[in-house]
């Protein structure tokens, strides 16, 4: 599930997305059904590993996340 977190990441960058976008495309494109909680989960994750990088939006509150450079040659690499 965090190889599928950093591959829309990645595919979304330089933008930072939400854990409900991750979960939408994910069911659209691989068919997946992830929890949108287990998502989060991971997302928190991948911050504590200094992959993604934690955006609040000021006017709605909303909680989205961007690729760092690491999480780039993460994913580059597979690691």
């Amino acid at each position: 599930m965090r190889h599928e977190c950093l591959l829309y990441l990645y595919g979304s960058r330089p933008l930072a997305i939400s854990a409900e976008h991750v979960h939408r495309s994910s069911r659209r494109d691989g068919g997946t059904d992830f929890a949108i909680a287990e998502i989060r989960a991971e997302l928190v994750f991948l911050l504590d590993e200094g992959l993604v990088h934690k955006v609040s939006d000021t006017a709605t509150g909303e909680i989205r996340y961007r690729i760092t450079s690491k999480g780039c040659n993460a994913w580059e690499n597979r690691e």
